[in-house]
């Protein structure tokens, strides 16, 4: 008895192991970054940004058999500076939003759901879609108000796709296949004068 107790625990313990290396591997997603601006307007800092995203194969088929995915687009504000010669970084504002991809095909329509300010936009096709998804226009980030005289801004940015919210038995699949992990670099742009 205790031997297949101490069996099943050697299991349990390689299963959690090999999960936790399929978790930490994630996948450079085919992101690249076309533009990445700032502009200052009423004393507000905005960004414009276009970046071209080529899924993998298994994404683009789950969203064509209609199931809905979530890709999270992360902008960061990062402030640098010295203090008593110490470098010092930390992210001034952060804006995470969730934009939700689906398809219909009795519509042959994709719809993107921004879940942060609940707007909705259908297109056509998939490529689209996805250059939706890797636009930002006029997108505000901090007011000049926030930022501090002598210090460096960089603003940063990301896309990834929130696979924890598959359905259970892609999920499962997810979990053993690094595509789904997909994840853009941080794209960086340093500001050159905040005021």
């Amino acid at each position: 008895m205790r031997t297949c107790v101490n069996a099943l625990k050697r299991q349990a313990l390689r299963l959690s192991v090999i999960c936790a290396l399929a978790i930490s591997q994630s996948v450079q997603a085919e992101v690249t970054l076309l533009h990445l601006a700032d502009y200052q307007s009423e004393q507000q800092l905005f960004i414009d940004a276009q970046a071209r995203i080529d899924l993998p194969e298994p994404i683009v088929q789950a969203i064509q058999h209609e199931i809905a995915l979530r890709f999270i687009t992360e902008v960061a504000l990062v402030r640098e500076d010295n203090i008593v010669f110490i470098p010092f970084v930390r992210e001034q504002v952060r804006i995470d939003y969730t934009t939700q991809i689906s398809y219909s095909r009795f519509y042959q329509r994709y719809t993107l759901h921004n879940l942060r300010n609940h707007n909705r936009q259908q297109v056509s096709t998939l490529a689209q879609a996805l250059d939706l998804l890797g636009t930002l226009n006029g997108f505000q980030l901090a007011s000049l108000a926030q930022l501090h005289p002598g210090a460096r801004y960089h603003i940063r940015l990301r896309f990834r796709l929130e696979y924890w919210t598959l359905p259970a038995p892609m999920l499962t699949q997810a979990l053993f296949d690094s595509r789904w992990r997909l994840s853009s670099p941080w794209f960086d742009l340093a500001l050159e004068n905040p005021f």
